[in-house]
């Protein structure tokens, strides 16, 4: 298959917005607590535009016969300020998404080498990402291009009420 990756354009904005819209259908499908179903477009031109213009983030689009088949937007981070950690700026994919149809076409492994290129030229040289657990073809993905796991956020969901042993009397 032929595609080409470049940086997103403004122009580009109907064409980014159904690709996320494909990911928010699979994301409110497995995660009907977490992410609702929304109904216009699935972000904002403002919140693109914001992305397009900012030096320190980027899109990049995978297309394909004039039309977007995949995205992978990155953006520059700094570790929190506190005395501990080890002050540095690294670089966060925040989403890499192809389309159902164009998977195992090599976009998704070219649209990483080409966040993994743009972080080298701003001088970052480590790249994170945070996946769901759910997410296995992801993982699996992500682990054969070299990524590994180096935290896990865990979760609990509370119940409303807190049992009459833990209820304080005042």
């Amino acid at each position: 298959m032929n595609f080409t990756i470049r940086p997103a354009t403004k122009e580009d904005y109907r064409g980014i917005c159904d690709i996320f819209t494909e990911l928010d259908s699979v994301h409110h499908e497995l995660l009907p607590e977490v992410y609702c179903e929304t109904t216009g477009p699935a972000r904002s031109e403002e919140y693109i535009f914001s992305i397009i213009d900012n030096e320190e983030a980027a899109i990049f689009v995978a297309e394909s016969k004039e039309e977007i088949i995949g995205l992978v937007h990155i953006y520059i981070q700094n570790t929190p300020p506190i005395p501990i950690v080890v002050p540095q700026k690294y670089s966060m994919i925040d989403n890499l998404i192809v389309k159902r149809e164009f998977r195992h076409s090599d976009a998704g492994r070219i649209l990483i080498e080409k966040a993994h290129e743009w972080s080298l030229s701003k001088g970052i040289k480590q790249v994170a990402l945070v996946i769901w657990e759910f997410n296995r073809g992801a993982i699996e993905f992500y682990e054969k291009l070299g990524y590994s796991t180096v935290n896990r956020r865990m979760a609990i969901s509370l119940k409303d009420e807190l049992p009459p042993e833990h209820i304080k009397s005042e």
